[in-house]
């Protein structure tokens, strides 16, 4: 969107995937090579397109001169690998003084290349004096190494007047990046100022209109036109406000918040027209599985009780907050009556029954008891039994993949 919008006030733009380009060991050659193809998505006249040609031409030739080379290990194959010490003497002496040499032609390349750069600039900004725009994107996904040096070579290579990069990273991922390769003590932020002039934060998005986003997207709307179970009165709108709510808790980042949808359709597809689905719960279990598997694992497999579920929810931040709102309430419920282990919901029963017989307890409170006593009787009662179970089969993909019967 950035991109497309400075080029709507005339700036020209190159684009770069580093992600994309993660699978090339030397990262000199893809921004090179990123800069060949994209200059054929410019809008230049005949002129200024044959002198870029040549421009880039030699820029390819002078980058290729940087480019890292490795130095041959030579064996003296004639004695079996072993060789004498004037051998070595002569061999070290030809080494140093290549690499003195190279050092010097490295050197003078080193311009050589800039001031081909410049000139490519200043073709580019013949009848306009925007700067020429790089935007790298998805630094933060790529190898270590790979991520490391793009960085390197775009400030020590690339920088020359009205040449700006525009780089999009997670500060967090690319710190791990940059600890990985210079040592756990590196002060990330003072790393990433010796090539970043100016950042800027993205705000924090609005998880409810991603959500909505997504559910369009992934056409959820038709899916749902078709079902004809009891619960698709409310399902809709079920996912999309438990799907927001739970995200601003579990703090899920745009990429994981479209994971949990990717597996949400699987989940959905994997059931039939009249089957519920139980969306709270659903929902819930789905991105718990993201937030803490272990704890996914052992709540659907009875080896942890409710209580420690919600005590997990309170110690997030807006946990506690959610629970006593009207979703919370309905999902403690379904949490509570999910699994049909009689002690527990025995347990849970006994308890909501006592906060609403106290006279010490608010309305709200107690209407919050009278509500989760509601629900748990209503899923007593009903046919279902071990919804966990079953829902958790299909979010674990175990569940074997139906075929709906277009009559159904």
């Amino acid at each position: 969107m950035l991109r497309q919008h400075i080029v709507n006030k005339g700036f020209q733009t190159l684009y770069f995937n580093a992600w994309e380009n993660d699978f090339v060991d030397d990262a000199l050659s893809t921004l090179i090579g990123e800069i060949e193809l994209g200059i054929k998505e410019l809008e230049l006249g005949k002129d200024e397109k044959s002198k870029i040609k040549k421009s880039v031409g030699k820029i390819k030739d002078l980058g290729s001169y940087l480019v890292k080379k490795s130095v041959p290990l030579l064996v003296s194959s004639a004695t079996g690998g072993i060789v004498n010490s004037d051998a070595i003497a002569k061999l070290t002496e030809s080494i140093a003084r290549e690499q003195i040499d190279n050092y010097e032609k490295a050197k003078s390349t080193f311009k050589s290349f800039k001031n081909t750069l410049k000139e490519f600039i200043e073709i580019l900004q013949k009848d306009n004096d925007k700067p020429v725009v790089f935007f790298i994107d998805e630094l933060d996904r790529c190898r270590p190494t790979f991520a490391i040096e793009i960085l390197e070579k775009a400030k020590h290579l690339f920088s020359v007047p009205g040449f700006v990069f525009v780089i999009a990273i997670d500060k967090e991922q690319i710190g791990h990046s940059i600890r990985s390769v210079y040592g756990q003590g590196m002060d990330v932020d003072g790393y990433l100022r010796r090539f970043i002039d100016f950042d800027y934060r993205l705000p924090e998005p609005n998880n409810l209109e991603y959500a909505k986003y997504l559910f369009e997207r992934y056409e959820y709307t038709d899916y749902f036109n078709r079902r004809e179970a009891r619960d698709n009165t409310y399902a809709k709108d079920a996912i999309v406000d438990m799907f927001g709510e739970l995200n601003k808790i579990f703090k899920f980042s745009l990429r994981v918040q479209e994971q949990c949808f990717s597996l949400l359709t699987i989940t959905l597809r994997t059931s039939t027209r009249k089957q519920e689905i139980h969306p709270h719960l659903l929902i819930f279990l789905l991105l718990l599985k993201f937030a803490n598997s272990d704890l996914y694992k052992r709540y659907v497999t009875d080896f942890v009780e409710v209580d420690e579920i919600l005590k997990y929810l309170r110690e997030l931040h807006g946990g506690g907050q959610l629970l006593s709102e009207h979703t919370g309430t309905l999902l403690e419920a379904y949490l509570i009556a999910g699994r049909n282990i009689n002690h527990e919901i025995n347990t849970h029963k006994q308890r909501n029954e006592s906060i609403i017989q106290r006279q010490s307890v608010d309305e709200n409170t107690r209407d919050r008891s009278r509500r989760i006593l509601k629900i748990i009787n209503d899923m007593q009662f009903s046919r279902e039994h071990d919804i966990v179970r079953k829902l958790a089969k299909k979010i674990d993909i175990s569940d074997r993949f139906l075929e709906e019967p277009p009559n159904e």
